[in-house]
């Protein structure tokens, strides 16, 4: 993660806790530091670094020359809140529980699995049960 400012994982990390903002000289040049601090996720990802997990949750939006870090989630908690929806509902067990299983339940493919049902379409193969 060495090609990025640490001032970018700085903000990520802020964003992923509260919306921040910062205003940039151009709409080109906000795009421009979205497109990075998205190669410094990935970047972060591949190495598996320790703060990977808050950065993922974090959303970047372009408005004119202002990009927005903000969590995820944060658009849809304000209408949870407003129908009576809380986390106080859980048990503490449960929503310690859901906070640390990974988001994605779906089984993952082996690149062999991948190749195998990609040169099966290109075949004309049509998957079993269909």
């Amino acid at each position: 993660m060495g090609t990025f400012a640490p001032e970018f994982l700085a903000f990520m990390l802020r964003g992923a806790q509260n919306p921040v903002s910062i205003t940039l000289g151009s709409e080109k040049e906000a795009t421009r530091l979205r497109f990075r601090l998205h190669n410094m996720r990935r970047s972060m990802k591949k190495q598996q670094h320790e703060q990977v997990d808050n950065i993922e949750n974090v959303s970047l939006h372009v408005d004119g020359n202002v990009l927005t870090a903000k969590p995820k989630d944060q658009r849809f908690v304000q209408a949870l809140l407003e129908a009576g929806i809380t986390a106080e509902e859980l048990p503490s067990e449960t929503n310690a529980t859901i906070l640390d299983e990974p988001r994605d339940r779906t089984k993952k493919k082996t690149e062999e699995e991948e190749l195998a049902e990609i040169n099966s379409f290109l075949q004309g193969d049509t998957p079993s049960g269909s």
